[in-house]
């Protein structure tokens, strides 16, 4: 288990979510990721919500974005239980109390200074490594 771990809110029709869900694998071994679907874009909480209450979350998550980031993301492929589109809608809730308008959104703890932090928008992986204090 990492040391370290990050909370990502993200929508899953994102296209710069889907590019931090796939650049961020480097770092995986080293920083436990927390990935907190929402509903900002048409469709996106359909989609977190089947990523939700997939058998296997991970495989969805991953074949999801590898969808939206070659261009073929459509409809959810099922009908997301009602249980899960209630946790989206909280998400997105607690999501829109943190005053941010878009996604993704990194919240962390620097590990050295134990600075507390938000940042809005893509980091590439060297950049979440660093807010972390990795």
């Amino acid at each position: 288990m990492a040391a370290h771990t990050v909370y990502v809110f993200f929508d899953a029709t994102c296209p710069h979510c889907a590019r931090l869900w796939t650049d961020s694998q480097v770092l995986h071994n080293r920083l436990k990721m927390v990935w907190i679907p929402v509903g900002l874009l048409r469709g996106g909480a359909e989609h977190g919500a089947v990523i939700m209450a997939a058998s296997d979350p991970l495989a969805a998550m991953a074949a999801n974005e590898a969808a939206l980031s070659a261009g073929r993301s459509g409809p959810p492929a099922s009908t997301p239980p009602a249980v899960a589109l209630a946790l989206v809608k909280a998400n997105t809730e607690v999501f829109e109390k943190l005053g941010v308008q878009s996604v993704p959104v990194v919240v962390y703890r620097n590990a050295a200074t134990g600075a507390a932090g938000m940042e809005v928008g893509y980091h590439p992986p060297e950049a979440i490594a660093t807010l972390v204090g990795l």
